[in-house]
């Protein structure tokens, strides 16, 4: 059983992770005219960038935010390991506070792997660690909700990767208006349930469908799995 306190996967600044002026960089030396004018293109832009930052969390099952102030209560299993990764929680910045059983655990007694999302017991002098097998190793004692960490986890600065994937997404989208939209036959490519649609005869067909394989690619590497059912 686990129970998730202030775990929101909530969006960011403006709801973006890519600026404007990210997928402008990227769509340089592309002729975008038949969008219209500048305010025009700076309009499109700014409504497809929480929808496209929307569909990269889906996609990914999770986000690349801050998450300060977070708790995580969950049951003891009888291993010395807390996978916090399985909760969405990673990476790890900083665990604020252990509790087991209702008792404070010194942080001198765990260890904490920031960026694989867990942390560990190396003190068993407690006699909530006593580990039921009777080995030498400290373990988390069984129970029901006996096991609280409160931590700050995630990232301060979005990965560089998951900001071009967003302004790929946004520029793929642009570019299939601003190449001919539906001509010729039509290609779909979807991201998690995000879907795109463009021309197979458009000016920048080729493009488009690379640039949507990249952020394909990039957000496998970046998925997370479901929630532990420990």
């Amino acid at each position: 059983m686990v129970r998730l306190v202030g775990a929101t996967f909530a969006t960011g600044a403006f709801g973006t992770y890519a600026t404007e002026q990210d997928v402008r960089q990227l769509l340089l030396g592309y002729d975008l005219s038949a969008l219209g004018g500048e305010a025009a293109v700076t309009e499109r832009i700014q409504r497809l960038l929480p929808q496209t930052k929307a569909a990269l969390d889906r996609a990914a099952n999770r986000d690349f935010e801050l998450h300060e102030g977070d708790s995580l209560t969950v049951d003891g299993t009888g291993h010395s390991w807390l996978f916090l990764f399985r909760y969405g929680r990673a990476p790890v910045l900083r665990v604020n506070s252990l509790v087991v059983n209702g008792e404070a655990v010194d942080s001198s007694r765990y260890v904490v792997y920031d960026r694989e999302g867990y942390l560990r017991l190396v003190d068993n002098q407690a006699d909530f660690f006593a580990n039921p097998a009777g080995g030498p190793s400290p373990a988390f004692p069984k129970g029901a909700q006996n096991v609280t960490v409160s931590l700050d986890w995630g990232y301060v600065l979005v990965p560089d990767d998951i900001v071009l994937a967003q302004a790929k997404l946004v520029g793929a989208e642009l570019l299939t208006e601003a190449g001919g939209g539906l001509s010729g036959g039509v290609e779909s490519q979807q991201i998690g349930d995000y879907k795109v649609t463009y021309g197979t005869q458009g000016a920048y067909a080729g493009v488009i469908a690379r640039w949507l394989d990249d952020v394909r690619r990039t957000v496998g590497e970046h998925r997370r799995l479901g929630l532990a059912t420990l």
